[in-house]
């Protein structure tokens, strides 16, 4: 499809190809506008539930506007294909950094998940749940913005009905114990599979390891996970306590909602800034008493008036003791009476 137009867009690279069709980097030939327009395979259009999936997709990203979002521009249908355009997002994802680094510094995965928290709360209070949160769902761009990409499977609460292929949804890996057992899913359920996404940055490895799909589920539903802290020493007990706490298997325990879950870890990254700021200011104070001690010391070998006048003196008594060998000799008084006689002898003889 390169070089083909579809509506105002004309397509000019191939980003990637997926189940449902294919994403392309297309532009606005009046304005030179870069959008990524996904358009649904041929093939599947002739299928009503996959159309209405790509449609219910539409309708999912068409009602948020948030800036961890990818933002949705328009829909359309021509030269019998049904596409619409979203905002291109010039960076890489999360599974692709993965690959190359293995795991993330888990400040790196607190500064993720506090931008990740919010664009699921609007997600959710837009009565939308994802259900397919995962590394290679989430953007990184140059500035290190998130975004949240990727609703194709999510579910409108107000939907009627969801096809055959809607059973079980979503990547096995990060799949909620709901979802495993095939449950309605609600909010909480987004949050496990953020938890999964936290602790795979974190560690670099997901929560459960199987050979097929169905022994994941049954791990998700049944098994035990390892907490983060055995994988990162230097994890924070609060951060490490909160991802386990949203892989809890009951939906109950884990936090009530992403809201809850965002305050959490705000609280999380005031406490260490908190401590940045007191190791800081302790260090700030060593070197403040250690000038002023150091001014101390120098004010105090510095001479006051009376010191100076006391040094004076006995610098003029020391030169007048301690003179040349002339002046030390005619300091004597016999010295001096002698030399008064004689002077006194020479004046009489001359008179």
């Amino acid at each position: 499809m390169i070089g083909d137009r579809l509506g105002k867009w004309v397509i000019f690279k191939e980003l990637g190809r997926g189940g449902m069709g294919s994403v392309y980097l297309a532009q606005e030939e009046l304005t030179g506008k870069q959008v990524a327009l996904k358009v649904l395979a041929s093939a599947l259009a002739q299928d009503i539930g996959f159309l209405q999936r790509f449609q219910r997709e539409i309708e999912t990203l068409s009602k948020l506007d948030h800036p961890n979002i990818v933002r949705f521009y328009e829909a359309g249908f021509e030269n019998g294909h049904y596409f619409y355009a979203m905002e291109y997002v010039e960076g890489v994802n999360l599974e692709q950094i993965l690959e190359k680094q293995n795991r993330f510094p888990w400040r790196d995965v607190l500064d993720i998940a506090l931008q990740v928290t919010p664009a699921l709360r609007h997600v959710h209070d837009h009565g939308i749940i994802h259900r397919d949160i995962k590394p290679s769902n989430l953007i990184r761009n140059a500035k290190g913005q998130i975004k949240l990409t990727d609703f194709g499977i999510a579910k409108v609460f107000a939907a009627t009905h969801l096809t055959a292929t809607d059973g079980i949804v979503g990547t096995a890996e990060f799949l909620s114990p709901e979802q495993a057992a095939g449950k309605v899913v609600g909010k909480r359920s987004d949050l496990y599979c953020l938890g999964c996404v936290l602790y795979v940055l974190l560690t670099g490895r997901t929560p459960f390891t199987g050979t097929s799909y169905v022994e994941l589920l049954h791990k998700h539903r049944y098994g035990q996970f390892d907490r983060p802290h055995k994988y990162v020493p230097d994890l924070p007990p609060d951060f490490d306590e909160l991802v386990c706490q949203l892989l809890e298997k009951d939906p109950d325990k884990r936090p009530r909602d992403a809201l809850v879950f965002y305050k959490r870890l705000d609280s999380i990254r005031g406490n260490l800034e908190r401590k940045g700021h007191k190791t800081s200011a302790d260090n700030q104070g060593v070197t403040t008493v250690a000038e002023n001690h150091a001014d101390k010391v120098r004010t105090d070998a510095r001479p006051g008036p009376a010191t100076l006048m006391s040094r004076l003196v006995r610098a003029e008594l020391d030169a007048h003791q301690f003179g040349g060998v002339l002046s030390r000799f005619f300091n004597r008084p016999a010295v001096l009476l002698l030399v008064l006689l004689a002077c006194i002898g020479i004046l009489t003889w001359r008179l």
